[in-house]
């Protein structure tokens, strides 16, 4: 069995192996994954990956968790490690109890988005209850460079809190209906509002 993690990926080209075991799968490239894949040569031919859920787009759920037809998957949590102790998993629901994400991949092993990585304490709201009275910011960073996907942001503060207005249009800035349409809506906001 070959440990890839102490191997080169130029040294593991050439090998013929019967069962290979991966550790932290995700942390790997693509390519040394597929590379893997082709040295399984003699024997049973087994590989076996273990690794922690990462975004739910990660090309190692999308190409091999998600394809059963290939591959068998087991999902273990935390909660079925009995090597682990009932005070540590306490301790890390008790820590990371406002963050949905981090508990949903480290202690249920599920693929979701970390949407709370950056910021912990963001709280979305409609738009139907919050009117801008006096931004402080306005920005179109997309647009204003000819990007596709072009954003309309608008930041707002009132005592400790900042409320953010962030509208994203999905057609390319060169396209004529995206180009009115973010010039008639930057006008709206402008007439609306007091923008410095």
């Amino acid at each position: 069995m070959v440990e890839i993690r102490q191997v080169t990926f130029e040294r593991f080209r050439g090998s013929n192996s019967a069962i290979i075991y991966i550790n932290e799968a995700t942390t790997l490239h693509k390519e040394t994954l597929i590379e893997c894949l082709k040295r399984l040569r003699v024997g049973k031919q087994s590989i076996i990956f273990d690794t922690n859920p990462d975004h739910p787009e990660h090309y190692f759920k999308t190409d091999y968790i998600d394809n059963t037809d290939i591959y068998a998957t087991y999902n273990f949590t935390t909660y079925d490690n009995a090597l682990i102790s009932a005070d540590f998993i306490k301790t890390q629901e008790q820590l990371y109890k406002d963050q949905p994400t981090y508990k949903a991949r480290v202690l249920l092993g599920e693929w979701v988005a970390s949407n709370e990585a950056i910021f912990t304490n963001v709280n979305l709201i409609s738009k139907e209850k919050y009117e801008f009275k006096s931004p402080i910011a306005y920005l179109d960073p997309a647009y204003s460079i000819g990007c596709d996907n072009s954003a309309l942001c608008v930041l707002e503060r009132v005592d400790n809190k900042y409320y953010a207005f962030i509208f994203q249009d999905k057609l390319p800035a060169s396209d004529p209906k995206s180009i009115k349409y973010n010039y008639d809506y930057t006008r709206k906001l402008k007439c609306a509002y007091t923008l410095y």
